[in-house]
């Protein structure tokens, strides 16, 4: 397992230039070489967007993975045990989402459960 994989901003970035399929592209090969069957990938926002673009710049990354990963047939969002298991017994890697640094809730609790609706769950 790999428990800090910074994937979400490559990803961003890489999708803003029209490339699509990057964790299949770019990423897939490196994991399985590391017999990484699960990890967690953290949303965190460049400093450049902080404090008053931190919540649209998560959210454009969040949606820039999400549909990154709908575009994969060897990863699975993981939002529970069961999707856990799930991903082991069909080959995928799991990727847990997460938040590093927590700008883009802005000391809101309600923006905290929208995240988790998007699938985060884990948040530092």
């Amino acid at each position: 397992m790999d428990l800090h994989a910074d994937l979400p901003v490559d990803i961003t970035k890489r999708r803003a230039r029209g490339e699509h399929g990057i964790l299949e592209g770019y990423h897939l090969e490196k994991l399985k070489k590391g017999s990484v069957t699960t990890l967690i990938s953290p949303i965190w926002v460049e400093s450049s967007y902080k404090p008053s673009g931190a919540l649209k710049r998560s959210l454009q990354i969040a949606d820039a993975l999400l549909e990154d990963l709908k575009e994969s047939t060897s990863f699975r969002l993981v939002r529970n045990c069961e999707e856990f298991l799930g991903a082991e017994a069909d080959g995928e890697i799991g990727l847990v989402l997460g938040v590093e640094g927590g700008e883009m809730i802005e000391d809101d609790l309600g923006l905290l459960r929208n995240f988790y609706r998007l699938g985060v769950r884990c948040f530092g």
